[in-house]
């Protein structure tokens, strides 16, 4: 199972990305807990102790090798975050993306470039799985232009699949058609 180091960064069209921290507690917890932007993810009802809580699990997990979660900033602010999660093999699921409000678009489309690079150059997956809800158009627009193959629907949730060949092949083009550079 790959690792990453604890003090992992990476510099990528002017995006930082770095692993989460326990200090990023706060940040998280006033996304988390924001109706409307999770209005597409698993709801979060619980306190900024939970979410502290929560990060240190999730220090252990990422040690093993079983989760990542990262920030995403800009000019030295967070302004979203992301995960790959249920790592086995050679492969992961990813989601929980969040932005805040405000985010260049560019930037937000970015980050979903930076997290399947990881997946794919970094992490050396086979594949990545996402599952998104049916009533996020937004979403389900850059997962589906990302090359992600439809697999099935389960109540609310749209399942798909990610081979690194597909994502490699729309890779640059949408690049150059999202103007992220």
């Amino acid at each position: 199972m790959k690792t990453l180091q604890d003090n992992f960064c990476l510099l990528r069209f002017g995006i930082i990305t770095r692993l989460v921290q326990v200090s990023d507690a706060e940040f998280i917890y006033r996304l988390r807990s924001d109706k409307y932007l999770t209005r597409h993810i698993h709801p979060f009802d619980g306190t900024l102790e939970d979410q502290i809580q929560w990060i240190n699990g999730y220090k252990e997990r990422e040690q093993q090798g079983k989760e990542f979660y990262f920030i995403y900033e800009k000019k030295g602010k967070p302004f979203g975050v992301n995960r790959i999660y249920s790592i086995e093999d050679n492969h992961g699921t990813t989601g929980s993306w969040i932005c805040i409000p405000g985010s260049s678009p560019i930037d937000v489309l970015a980050t979903s470039i930076i997290l399947y690079d990881l997946c794919f150059d970094e992490l050396q997956f086979e594949k990545v799985f996402y599952d998104t809800r049916k009533d996020n158009t937004s979403a389900l627009k850059v997962n589906r232009a990302l090359g992600g193959v439809y697999l099935y629907e389960k109540n609310e949730d749209l399942y798909f699949e990610l081979l690194p060949e597909n994502y490699h092949s729309v890779r640059d083009r949408l690049l150059k058609t999202w103007r992220i550079k």
